[in-house]
C-alpha cells in the first residue's frame, strides 16, 4: 500500500490535489491523465468509505444513503451491495445520487472521452473570456504568460448527450458533497 493512500480520506485528498493541477486551457496528454485519475478516485470513494474500518457504522450508512450511485434498475458494485446486506438496507429505499451516478457512468465510459476546443463566439459567452494581461511573480520566468488562451471541453456521450467532465466534478460540487463526511 502506498504511503498516505490507505484510507477513504486519503483517496478523497488525492482527488482534491489532483484536480487542483487540472487546467482545461492546456491541451496535453497530462491533463487527460489528471482528469482520468480524479474521476476514478471519486467513483471509488464510496466503496473505500464503506470498507474503511476507522469509519463509524452510522457514517457509512449516511454516506450510502447520500451517495448511492445506482437507479433501481441498475445493480450496485459488490462492496455497496455487501454493505446494504450487512446493514439490512433495502435497495428500493435508496435514492440515486445523480452526481455520483454521473461519476460511475464516466468511469465506465472513460475510454470514450472526447476533447473539443471552445468556440469563441458561443462558448465565451457561456463561460469566460480567456484573454489575459502579462504578469508573473517571476519576471519573464516559466510562469510568464500573456495573450489569449484556448479552452477545451472534456466530455463523454451518454445517450447522445454530452456530459462535460469538468463541470460534473467542479460545478456539480461532487468534491464539496464529500467534504463533510471527512470532518
Amino acid at each position: 500500500m502506498f504511503y498516505k493512500l490507505n484510507t477513504a480520506k486519503d483517496l478523497f485528498n488525492k482527488s482534491l490535489v489532483e484536480f487542483s493541477y487540472f487546467n482545461d486551457e492546456v491541451l496535453e496528454d497530462s491533463q487527460s491523465y489528471i482528469l482520468f485519475n480524479v474521476i476514478i478516485s471519486l467513483n471509488h470513494l464510496l466503496e473505500w468509505y464503506l470498507s474503511d474500518t476507522d469509519i463509524d457504522k452510522n457514517k457509512k450508512i449516511d454516506a450510502l444513503y447520500f451517495f448511492y450511485p445506482c437507479r433501481n434498475d441498475e445493480n450496485p458494485p459488490e462492496i455497496i451491495n455487501n454493505t446494504m446486506n450487512k446493514y439490512k438496507i433495502i435497495k428500493e429505499n435508496l435514492c440515486c445520487n445523480s452526481n455520483q451516478r454521473i461519476l460511475r457512468l464516466m468511469s465506465n465510459k472513460l475510454k470514450h472521452i472526447k476533447i473539443k476546443k471552445a468556440k469563441r463566439d458561443i462558448d465565451i459567452i457561456n463561460y469566460n473570456n480567456y484573454t489575459t494581461t502579462a504578469g508573473s511573480d517571476v519576471y519573464a520566468g516559466a510562469g510568464f504568460y500573456a495573450g489569449q488562451f484556448d479552452k477545451y471541453f472534456y466530455y463523454i456521450l451518454n445517450d447522445d448527450k454530452e456530459i462535460n467532465l469538468v463541470e460534473a466534478i467542479k460545478d456539480k460540487n461532487i468534491q464539496k458533497e464529500w467534504a463533510p463526511f471527512f470532518d
